[in-house]
């Protein structure tokens, strides 16, 4: 499955890390099949985003073992 923060049922999943069983923060487009994602990096204090010298958002992309699942008690 694919998703994207850009997708209005993004809200309904979750992304979830298989070894940890923890979920993932920050995941702005994930790919479970392939094990490809992205995550922007913010201020856990103020939960403004961060941003490099040149203005862009950080982000980071990773590829691992994930889980792209359905949010409990969501329709």
């Amino acid at each position: 499955m694919y998703l994207n923060v850009n997708d209005p049922e993004s809200s309904k999943y979750d992304v979830i890390d298989l070894i940890t069983s923890f979920r993932i923060p920050g995941v702005q487009e994930a790919n479970d099949e392939t094990g490809e994602f992205t995550v922007i990096m913010a201020d856990l204090e103020t939960d403004e985003l961060i941003l490099n010298p040149t203005g862009e958002v950080v982000k980071f992309q990773f590829k691992g073992y994930i889980k792209i699942v359905k949010k409990e008690n969501t329709k």
